[in-house]
């Protein structure tokens, strides 16, 4: 029902707005103490759980390999601007809706492509991490791209519900 979908969405909201407190006091408390680089790991660990978390929600396992793939590519895509991300977001889109995995997959080359895209969007705010009390501008980053890689994942796992449960065939014109 509409009420049971709601409730789908809201816990996957509540779901995200803890682990955006976790990663941002993490993320600055460790900036303070000028402790940046191992951040990452926990940076990612957080990612990875609020991500599981959100398939969860919406009643999707994460441990097969087509979920790896969306998993990785949500990440992935996430971090795009502007024709890139429309290009990618596409892609991901025909996934979410034929569950098919590309022909070509190689799930070692997904996780390179993936946490590539992460470095390349939080290395140098890691480094600034690591400079005492100013760093934690630095791990305050950490809660913007949770939040940003996050939402997204809702999105698209918003969007996969839906396909996946509609049953409207449109209007009988015949």
């Amino acid at each position: 029902t509409r009420k049971d979908f709601r409730q789908f969405s809201r816990n996957a909201a509540e779901s995200r707005g803890k682990s955006l407190l976790f990663s941002g006091g993490a993320g600055i408390g460790m900036g303070i103490l000028g402790i940046g680089l191992p951040d990452i790991p926990i940076f990612t660990a957080g990612l990875l759980k609020g991500i599981y978390e959100i398939a969860l929600h919406y009643g999707y396992r994460y441990d097969t390999p087509e979920e790896k793939y969306l998993v990785l590519r949500i990440i992935e895509v996430a971090l795009y601007y502007g024709s890139d991300l429309d290009e990618e977001n596409e892609d991901l889109n025909a996934f979410l809706e034929d569950h098919l995995l590309p022909e070509n997959y190689d799930q070692s080359r997904q996780i390179r492509y993936s946490s590539a895209a992460l470095s390349l969007e939080l290395l140098y705010m890691k480094f600034l991490q690591g400079l005492p009390v100013v760093g934690a501008v630095g791990g305050a980053y950490d809660a913007i791209y949770m939040e940003k890689i996050l939402k997204y994942a809702d999105l698209k796992y918003h969007r996969r519900f839906l396909l996946d449960h509609s049953s409207y065939e449109g209007p009988d014109l015949a």
